[in-house]
């Protein structure tokens, strides 16, 4: 497992988990959009492959991946981010 990422006592979450958490977040924000992954993959400027895996949690983002994926989907890093600490 990767190091432990915690923002508080509680949350003793792995690199791993919160990829896979974070992965499944960004999956539920592109559905209730209703567009696929391609497209979605298209509209962040992101190779299908490169979004395949942040969705599955295979994919370590960095900065310029998450300012794309806010160009996709016509969100400010707020809103992208927006119930995603409150989902375990």
């Amino acid at each position: 497992m990767i190091a432990s990422v915690a923002d508080d006592e509680s949350n003793n979450e792995t690199l791993d988990e919160l990829l896979i958490r974070f992965g499944k977040h960004l999956r539920s924000k592109r559905e209730s959009l209703g567009l696929t992954s391609a497209e979605m993959a298209r509209k962040s400027d992101i190779g299908r492959g490169n979004y395949a895996n942040i969705e599955s949690g295979k994919k370590d983002l960095q900065l310029s991946t998450i300012m794309k994926l806010c160009k996709g989907f016509g969100l400010s890093y707020y809103e992208l981010f927006e119930g995603f600490r409150n989902n375990p």
